[in-house]
């Protein structure tokens, strides 16, 4: 979101430009209320009360210390490690339900779970520790060298994520939105292009 945010300082100044960040719900609550112009979320419940469009796929990692036993950037398979101690979101978050039904339906071993939402503390802890998370490509771009944490795309089956703009039923983007949402839409595709070139 930085580089994002300066290029449309850059090309706009004009433009007052509010962000917030929340779970997936409470956007799309607020999209559909028009509190927000658009929203960006996981695309795994789509509502009536919102207009809905793909914006971008990514895979998901398996993010450990640098003390722990893996190639930075290697692939893994989650069902073939020891048992994990994770930490995922709370339950009621969309993306908890959706790793659960992945370690189900693919026999991964799991020796614990704390549940946190809060990021920061998270990634702090997972550098420090024995826990490990599983997160998304574009939250980790800070990480892809490899110092302060392992990175480790999960494969057979992978795990991704699909994201979507949601917009307020009846009500067409500004032009202000839409040119913000251009510009996020060009990084987040640069960021997938320098993802491939490195795996």
């Amino acid at each position: 979101m930085a580089p994002v945010l300066a290029e449309f300082g850059d090309r706009y100044p004009a433009v007052d430009v509010t962000i917030v960040e929340a779970y997936g719900s409470a956007l799309t609550d607020s999209t559909a209320r028009q509190d927000f112009d658009f929203a960006i979320v996981p695309a795994d419940r789509v509502e009536g009360r919102i207009k809905t469009s793909f914006f971008g796929r990514e895979g998901e990692f398996l993010v450990s210390s640098r003390q722990s036993p893996f190639v930075h950037l290697e692939p893994v398979q989650l069902k073939k490690l020891p048992p994990l101690k994770l930490i995922l979101p709370t339950h009621g978050n969309v993306r908890r339900e959706r790793f659960e039904a992945y370690f189900s339906e693919n026999e991964v071993k799991i020796a614990s779970i704390l549940s946190i939402d809060a990021m920061l503390a998270t990634l702090e802890l997972v550098a420090r520790r024995e826990w490990m998370t599983i997160l998304p490509a574009v939250i980790l771009q800070g990480d892809m060298n490899g110092r302060a944490r392992t990175l480790n795309p999960i494969i057979s089956p992978t795990i991704e994520i699909d994201y979507a703009v949601i917009e307020p039923r009846g009500k067409s983007l500004s032009l202000s939105a839409r040119l913000f949402l251009d510009i996020l839409k060009g990084h987040f595709d640069a960021h997938l292009d320098r993802l491939g070139s490195m795996l």
